[in-house]
């Protein structure tokens, strides 16, 4: 077998429908290719988009453990073929912006692979991937697997990659593209298991617990020290909160710069206190796995909190720890600086077995840190050491270059929430003005309806309704009609006259249901009447209403009624 050599593949599928003959049998050959990949090879894999889909990143990570290849190969598997045309130039500039960052820290063989049609949407910017491009370290390689017959030369892709002028590429036709991949394949299979000399197995638990107040102190610290961690380190981290959630610190990234510029978006939470168990124990089980396939004696787990636990039974949830003979934990433990017996945590802690523990106080962590940093080399052994000048002077560390990035993102993401919460406030306003002017506009309408006379038979009053207008009937003196109830049955209601003529009752919450044609209404319930209508207030006062237009009114007009008016 060949001798033991790491990859660092990048990788960018075409997923679009011209790309839709050629993709079965790249599926198998990639998938063959993922397979080939060992313990401690790096992987930045992307699906190009079009523009009614969203971007997406399908797998970045370092290959950890042997399951991480089978999770590759399953994402490749799931590549499904999407309408329309992708936007490659962008899905490129994304994954090498992360290949261009992973490569440069190793020597070993680094390969860009693009599998595409060779087509580029409109509204691509070519500058994008010419800038990514121009990034390439020495001795990358760079090959695309055109799939659009033997000829490629009037390819936009192939146009892009022409005008950069220090691009390292192959362009290789459908013919040639299965063979290349096989024969790289079994070349990667071949190779020796990789060693781990001098890697570096770090645990990584955050508070963000709303009594956690040094949690900016703490996270800048943790961060600084990831910086200090080479490409073979492996980092296991996840933040916990007041909601009782435990989230990874980067998705499941062990990648330490990854993780370490997610420290710096870290934020409190707000709710009760956090659930510090829930959250070492999610930890413990990948440092666990990672551990057992790490050559380092002694890995590190680090817990940045105040030490509180939620009020409840505390199971014994670390007992995993134990699975590590040799483990370190630092419980770094901010309530002040006479606080050394790290709370409650420190004391589940320290009853368990195999785990060598170490509790630090607020006053003592400056002296902690400085021994992790002298503990952690800047490179992994076996590397040239770089100079203070090339760490700190020449160029930004790798969390400096993490944060430049990630805030403008920060500042570009406030920037859209108020612009939505303004974008909120004229619709509310717009809505606010079309329901006023929708009113003025019902009450400029022309009346189409007449004027009316309204009044009860066998009784005398007799009130004009103007269309729009409503009179409060009942037994009180307040009653624009008053109909007398001499056995206290207190009559409440409404008689209105719409716009268009339409006369309608209302029953206020009189003492007996109101009775329109012997139809019970209900308290509030509004009911069309009209001249004729039978209306029964209570026992003993039932009334036919009459209503007639005001210009048609006669002496001779009427309704039927009883001698005495009462029916």
């Amino acid at each position: 077998s060949q001798a033991a050599l790491a990859v660092v593949l990048g990788l960018v599928v075409d997923p679009s429908t011209s790309f839709a003959s050629d993709l079965e049998p790249v599926r198998t050959e990639l998938s063959n290719l993922a397979r080939a990949l060992k313990v401690g090879d790096q992987v930045v894999f992307y699906i190009a988009s079009n523009r009614a889909l969203r971007p997406r990143a399908a797998f970045v990570n370092v290959i950890a453990r042997p399951e991480d290849v089978n999770t590759l190969v399953e994402r490749i598997s799931g590549v499904d073929v999407i309408p329309g045309e992708t936007d490659v130039l962008r899905a490129m500039s994304d994954a090498l912006a992360e290949f261009n960052q992973v490569a440069a820290l190793r020597e070993d063989e680094r390969l860009f692979l693009v599998l595409a049609d060779g087509k580029v949407t409109r509204s691509a910017r070519p500058v994008l991937a010419e800038q990514a491009l121009g990034a390439v370290p020495a001795g990358a390689q760079l090959w695309v697997l055109y799939y659009r017959g033997e000829q490629d030369g009037d390819s936009p892709l192939f146009q892009v990659l022409r005008n950069v002028s220090d691009a390292r590429y192959e362009i290789m036709s459908p013919a040639e593209a299965p063979y290349a991949l096989r024969e790289l394949a079994a070349r990667w299979a071949n190779r020796q298991e990789l060693p781990e000399p001098g890697s570096q197995l770090f645990g990584l638990v955050v508070d963000t617990s709303p009594s956690f107040t040094a949690l900016q102190e703490a996270t800048a610290s943790a961060a600084e020290l990831l910086g200090r961690l080479g490409p073979t380190d492996r980092v296991v981290g996840a933040s916990f909160g007041g909601d009782g959630r435990v989230l990874p610190l980067a998705d499941g990234e062990t990648n330490p710069l990854a993780v370490a510029a997610a420290l710096g978006e870290l934020r409190l939470v707000d709710g009760q206190q956090a659930d510090l168990l829930k959250a070492v124990n999610r930890v413990a089980l990948d440092f666990v796995d990672l551990a057992r396939l790490s050559t380092d004696a002694d890995p590190e787990l680090l817990i940045l909190t105040d030490g509180l636990l939620p009020p409840g039974p505390q199971v014994r949830v670390l007992s995993v720890l134990s699975a590590l003979p040799m483990a370190r934990v630092t419980l770094v433990y901010y309530r002040g600086n006479a606080s050394r017996d790290g709370g409650d945590l420190g004391a589940l802690l320290a009853a368990q077995e195999n785990v060598r523990l170490r509790i630090v106080s607020a006053a003592q962590t400056p002296a902690v840190w400085q021994q992790l940093r002298e503990q952690f080399p800047l490179v992994p052994a076996g590397q040239e050491q770089r100079s203070a000048a090339q760490v700190s002077g020449e160029a930004p560390s790798l969390v400096q270059r993490a944060r430049a990035l990630i805030e403008p993102l920060w500042q570009r993401y406030w920037q859209y929430v108020l612009i939505a919460a303004g974008a909120v406030l004229i619709l509310v306003v717009l809505g606010f003005i079309a329901r006023r002017v929708r009113r003025a506009a019902v009450a400029a309408a022309p009346v189409a309806g007449p004027a009316l006379q309204v009044g009860f038979s066998g009784l005398e009053e007799v009130i004009q309704l103007q269309p729009g207008e409503s009179i409060k009937v009942g037994s009180s003196a307040d009653a624009d009609l008053l109909v007398e109830d001499r056995a206290g049955s207190e009559v409440r209601a409404e008689l209105s006259l719409g716009r268009n003529g339409e006369l309608a009752i209302r029953d206020l919450g009189s003492l007996f249901p109101l009775q329109i044609d012997s139809q019970v209404l209900r308290p509030g319930e509004r009911r069309q009447v009209s001249s004729g209508s039978r209306v029964r207030f209570a026992e003993g006062l039932e009334f036919y209403l009459e209503a007639i237009p005001v210009e048609e009114r006669s002496d001779t007009d009427g309704v039927p009624r009883g001698a005495d008016g009462a029916i």
